[in-house]
């Protein structure tokens, strides 16, 4: 008679988990995403989730936008600015710039940003992409160019730390400074996040920089506590509902089912978007180690800024993003990415790399729902 019992309270909390498992499919249907991921790397493109595939199919749309630029693209005077946007091009194959630009003008034509956009240009050589982009967006380079060994890993990473101070320092009369790498591509909702962001630096006077991207796999510490107290809460739920009490071995099955499910189809980005749509602000975090795709800097603090990080470059040769990381200023990080990293060739790794966002694709193509 008990295992008759045991068998059905098992069917019945199967069923309620199903039930559950529909409400969360529905809700992540309805809710809006600020991921941006279905429009950049978009299902039908590539079955494969080949990187070159989708990189072909995006520069075509970027210069099918570019066509249709007719002069050199300036958003606002200088006097109003609210924002500099300098992106950083390095000269990389893959015409990752061009696309980054596209972007940035169809986005920022009907945007409230008051933002105005430039090209630092720290390639070494003379660089095709660069020189046509020229006629549409101003560029800044440096008078002087430091002698560096290319052959030597080290080199490489002093010289990119050393190009993004010399575009940090390319500064105008703007209160933010967002320094954006050219394999970067904003989201769609980058006007409204940005617009956010901002309006957090205005109300925070504390904040010298906030980081807006962060690769998805090292979104630990946060999304687990977040997914661990969800997941709980349900299986208690679903636990006590069927069996009137704790029953220790369903309540850790359907815990572990919804944690392997959240995270399969989920992940943090469901949080993110879920808190937006709720309060209508990106939520700001601590700020974790890592990773300066993009970055938006108070204007004023700069100089402050390239005091330190420039009498270290020269000495240390860290990367970029720790000599960032263990700098002695405020630091925080969006919960939502801004930019969506696309550059699957490493300048500094002289390597093709698997994209984070490609990681999540595949991962999740290799499960069938809800499993």
């Amino acid at each position: 008679m008990r295992i008759v019992l045991w068998i059905r309270n098992f069917f019945y909390q199967l069923c309620l988990i199903s039930i559950v498992i529909l409400i969360l499919a529905l809700s992540r249907s309805l809710l809006p995403t600020l991921s941006g991921i279905e429009d950049i790397f978009p299902s039908n493109i590539s079955r494969h989730f080949n990187a070159a595939e989708f990189n072909s199919w995006r520069i075509q749309r970027a210069n099918f936008t570019l066509e249709h630029i007719s002069k050199s693209f300036n958003l606002t005077n200088e006097d109003n600015q609210v924002i500099s946007i300098i992106i950083i091009a390095s000269g990389r194959e893959g015409y990752f710039l061009t696309q980054v630009i596209a972007a940035f003008i169809e986005i920022l034509q009907t945007s409230n940003l008051y933002a105005s956009i430039s090209i630092c240009n720290v390639s070494t050589v003379e660089n095709e992409e660069i020189d046509r982009l020229s006629h549409i967006v101003p560029i800044i380079k440096p008078i002087k160019q430091f002698a560096y060994n290319f052959n030597k890993y080290e080199e490489r990473l002093m010289k990119e730390s050393n190009d993004y101070w010399f575009c940090m320092n390319a500064t105008h009369n703007s209160r933010y400074t967002l320094l954006i790498e050219d394999d970067a591509l904003p989201v769609p909702a980058f006007d409204l996040l940005m617009r956010s962001v901002v309006d957090r630096m205005d109300n925070d006077q504390r904040l010298d920089f906030i980081k807006l991207y962060h690769p998805g796999h090292l979104r630990k510490i946060p999304y687990y506590f977040q997914v661990s107290i969800i997941c709980l809460l349900i299986s208690l739920l679903l636990t006590f509902a069927i069996w009137r009490h704790i029953a220790w071995l369903p309540l850790l099955l359907t815990f572990a089912f919804f944690v392997y499910h959240f995270d399969v189809y989920y992940t943090y980005q469901f949080f993110a978007d879920i808190r937006y749509a709720l309060t209508g602000s990106i939520y700001i975090a601590m700020s974790e180690s890592c990773c300066t795709p993009a970055v938006i800097y108070r204007t004023s603090k700069i100089p402050k800024m390239l005091d330190y990080f420039t009498m270290r470059a020269f000495t240390n040769r860290s990367a970029k993003d720790d000599i960032l990381d263990e700098a002695p200023f405020i630091s925080r990080l969006t919960d939502t990415n801004l930019v969506i990293h696309i550059g699957y060739i490493s300048a500094i790794r002289r390597r093709a790399v698997t994209l984070d966002v490609l990681k999540q694709l595949r991962y999740r193509s290799q499960h069938t729902f809800p499993f």
